[in-house]
């Protein structure tokens, strides 16, 4: 676990330090199964592509600003600071000890110290935005000579929440259904899944099925209405999605 240290600035120029701690999120916690398409819509998929797929994906909550962020602090009695963040999707990162989270800028923040009455040459630093528990908001970032990060009080940050789903780093599963066409009364498919975005030929399978207009057919949980199918396309509806069993 890091420490971290927070800066509290107010209206006083003096800068004055607390512990923060800084948690690292575990991905893990936040991976889930998506399933495409949607159960009851009816969907056309052309050959070679996918029928059905369930698929995980780590959903990390996550935030977004849309405008630049923008304030001005005492780094010290002496010395004010500039610090700015660009608009943007912010994922959590990081959780501290007092219910708080930490959501990462895509592009950092930039950090300026005044000179003669202006913020020249920002520097960029990892760092994003705090939210208390209670709902505050601060802007927080990494020295680059540290593992700390600092805590700067600021003006409410406008950011409304949003979940951003990628692959999870150790569980990268997908499984589908492929349409592989029709020949006279015979309906073909491909079973298939990847571990870590490679194929797993050991447990891919070609399926054939009789067919007719309003047939049900299904595998491994998934059941789905064949509307019609030709050698370019099929159209179908989902009544039951894949099962996902990742090994």
């Amino acid at each position: 676990m890091l420490s971290a240290a927070a800066l509290l600035l107010s209206g006083c120029a003096a800068k004055k330090y607390a512990s923060l701690p800084f948690a690292p999120v575990q991905e893990s916690n936040y991976e889930t199964v998506r399933y495409w398409p949607p159960n009851g819509v009816e969907t056309t998929t052309q050959i070679g592509d996918a029928m059905v797929k369930a698929y995980a994906v780590a959903a990390m909550p996550a935030i977004v600003v849309e405008n630049t962020v923008q304030y001005v602090a005492h780094y010290r009695d002496d010395l004010r600071m500039m610090l700015e963040l660009e608009p943007g999707k912010f994922e959590l990162v990081g959780h501290d000890t007092a219910g708080g989270r930490y959501f990462s800028a895509p592009s950092g923040i930039k950090l300026a110290y005044e000179s003669k009455g202006a913020f020249p040459d920002p520097e960029s630093l990892q760092g994003g935005i705090h939210i208390s528990q209670s709902g505050a908001t601060s802007i927080y970032w990494f020295w680059s000579d540290t593992h700390d990060a600092s805590l700067s009080a600021a003006p409410p940050i406008l950011y409304t929440g949003t979940v951003n789903e990628r692959p999870p780093r150790e569980a990268r599963f997908q499984r589908e259904l492929v349409y592989s066409g029709t020949s006279q009364s015979s309906l073909s498919l491909l079973y298939r899944e990847f571990l870590d975005q490679r194929a797993r030929p050991a447990f891919s399978q070609d399926l054939k099925y009789d067919f007719t207009p309003g047939t049900m057919i299904g595998y491994k949980g998934a059941r789905f209405e064949i509307l019609k199918a030709g050698n370019t396309s099929i159209t179908y509806r989902v009544i039951a999605p894949l099962a996902n069993d990742a090994r």
